[in-house]
């Protein structure tokens, strides 16, 4: 699979992510404690040294950079995944500009700054299953990324129409999740966030095995139910 689009955003993101952490190296007093853990009402009750703030939160997104480059290799229905690279590659950059904007907000965090990184946090998970939704209408049936289920890994067709499905639905999720974090409070963001994940992924199985049981030719023993062509 070409990760070219992969590698060079999370290139860029991890460029910005470190230099900021570097500039915070310099400004941070050297024996300090600061906060690097939020309660779901935004206020810290975890603390940590100047390490943690500037290098945990990168070092993390280098290590989630190197899971996204390895994992297609790893997919018995590789030529499927390279056909949705684009998507892959959307969903990919997304996780690490997540990673990136957490970073940036626990450097301003420790800087005095008042930030609500429970908010941040919640409003970009929210975001992140907008692009879920935007990019996951055309992936094609793989091991690592999409809607599995027994069902639609065992059906093209039923892979196709659960993913015509889900796409809408986790864009929609994540405007509702962007919506409760900034209008309302971080509490009723982090249940719809909960609730709306649990829903989703019951809904998603139920729809798949519906569209699946009539499918009795992709059943039928010895019958091959994908290709990668």
């Amino acid at each position: 699979m070409n990760n070219r689009i992969g590698l060079v955003g999370s290139l860029a993101l991890l460029l910005l992510t470190w230099g900021v952490s570097a500039w915070a190296w310099t400004v941070l007093p050297a024996s300090g404690r600061f906060p690097v853990h939020w309660g779901i009402r935004g206020t810290a009750n975890g603390y940590g040294d100047r390490f943690e703030v500037v290098a945990l939160l990168p070092l993390t997104m280098m290590a989630v950079t190197a899971l996204f480059a390895v994992l297609p290799r790893l997919d018995p229905r590789r030529p499927h995944l390279q056909q949705s690279g684009r998507s892959y590659a959307a969903v990919w950059i997304a996780v690490l500009a997540l990673l990136a904007a957490l970073q940036v907000a626990l450097v301003l965090s420790a800087l005095g700054r008042r930030i609500d990184v429970a908010e941040i946090a919640l409003a970009g998970a929210g975001a992140l299953f907008v692009v879920v939704g935007l990019t996951l209408g055309p992936v094609r049936s793989n091991f690592v990324f999409g809607v599995r289920t027994p069902w639609t890994l065992a059906s093209e067709r039923v892979w196709r129409e659960t993913h015509r499905v889900a796409g809408p639905v986790f864009g929609l999720l994540g405007a509702v999740v962007i919506l409760a974090a900034v209008f309302t409070s971080n509490q009723i963001a982090l249940w719809v966030l909960l609730a709306g994940l649990v829903a989703v992924a019951l809904g998603l199985s139920a729809y798949s095995y519906v569209i699946w049981r009539p499918d009795d030719g992709e059943r039928q023993p010895g019958r091959q139910p994908w290709s990668p062509r």
